[in-house]
């Protein structure tokens, strides 16, 4: 049965119809930075965020929450899901677990996460997927690494029959009084498929943050390698590079690389993303669950603890790939056929009895 990533999509409907009036504050005097205030208990606000990825080949929309829940003194431990649906009728939905621990007096966010992910190929085929992460966010430089471990299923999608033929001919032969020539056909048929599959590897980057521009907005330069490979036997490694500019502490673009442009729709993906500050919890008590989200959109220097709020960077679009076409066995049908050529020619009249002449 099919299964449908509902929890972002119902929270992206909220997004839409609560006003996100409230909470409005004046920007900070230049050159000093705006806090935002962590809510009861320790915890960081949760965040709501809308975006998308574009490429040549293959455009996506994607809506993600993460939403702190625990927070055992400097550990921040939190519930994330994310719905991704693409224009080649791909959906996946991932619902995962992560926790971030800020070092203590030092600007160093370490961070791992869980994921499950559920993902409804073009084709219609399901499969599940086990994603394990682990990032390392500072002040001047982040670094992360993902594994993506699909189950091993595959699925036809498409199928061909190819057909071969080889005559013989055997000698003439009598069969009554006709003359026959015997023809022998063999007829060799081939099915070649291609067939589905998640791609099983990991991805990793690194880089920093553009010094200078910091004061005007947050620019991340980074680059990494990839590696893939699928159920039957196809790979996919190579380069990745991206660049992450936070024009406003809310609004986010970048612009990603990869070697193998059959990945992502093509070897350059541009994305934009819009993360607003949410909670449940007003939610449910009757109070403005987007507050403080004017934030997201007023110019001003985030401090560093807001980043245990931050998106997790992950694939937004699990990798299925199909495989070239494969034989999947062949069969040989034997046909044979005979053709008069000729009739018997009838056998000659006996000879006349010879006469007998009696003597008188």
């Amino acid at each position: 049965m099919k299964k449908s990533p509902l929890p972002p999509l119902v929270l992206s409907l909220l997004a839409f119809t609560v006003p996100l009036h409230a909470g409005h504050q004046l920007a900070p005097p230049p050159g000093k930075s705006k806090i935002v205030e962590p809510v009861e208990d320790g915890l960081p606000p949760g965040m709501l965020t809308l975006g998308g990825k574009f490429s040549e080949d293959l455009q996506s929309v994607y809506l993600d929450s993460l939403t702190p829940f625990w927070g055992p003194g400097d550990f921040t431990v939190f519930l994330n899901t994310r719905s991704t649906l693409s224009d080649n009728s791909q959906t996946t939905g991932s619902y995962g677990l992560g926790v971030r621990y800020l070092v203590p007096g030092r600007e160093i966010i370490l961070g791992a996460n869980v994921f499950y992910d559920s993902i409804e190929s073009e084709f219609s085929n399901h499969f599940d997927q086990l994603g394990v992460g682990f990032e390392v966010l500072t002040r001047w430089f982040d670094a992360r690494i993902n594994w993506y471990l699909p189950d091993n299923s595959t699925y036809e999608t498409s199928s061909s029959v190819s057909s071969s033929r080889n005559e013989r001919t055997s000698g003439r032969f009598i069969d009554g009084n006709e003359i026959k020539q015997r023809t022998t056909t063999d007829t060799r048929r081939t099915k070649f498929t291609r067939r589905e599959s998640a791609l099983e590897g990991y991805n990793l980057e690194g880089g920093f943050l553009v010094p200078g521009l910091d004061k005007y907005f947050e620019l991340r330069l980074l680059a990494g390698y990839y590696r893939y490979e699928s159920a039957f036997g196809r790979e996919f490694e190579g380069l990745k590079a991206r660049a992450e500019a936070r024009f406003l502490p809310g609004v986010i673009g970048d612009l990603e690389y990869w070697d193998d442009a059959e990945l992502v729709g093509g070897h350059w993906v541009a994305g934009v993303r819009v993360s607003i500050p949410f909670s449940i919890g007003n939610l449910f008590t009757g109070r403005n669950p987007f507050e403080g989200a004017s934030e997201s959109f007023t110019p001003r220097k985030r401090d560093f603890s807001e980043r245990r709020s931050e998106m997790i960077i992950r694939s937004h679009r699990i990798f299925t790939v199909d495989s070239r076409l494969q034989s999947s066995g062949s069969t040989t049908t034997t046909d044979q056929s005979d053709e008069v050529v000729g009739l018997v020619p009838p056998p000659p009249p006996p000879p006349p009895a010879p006469v007998v002449e009696l003597p008188d």
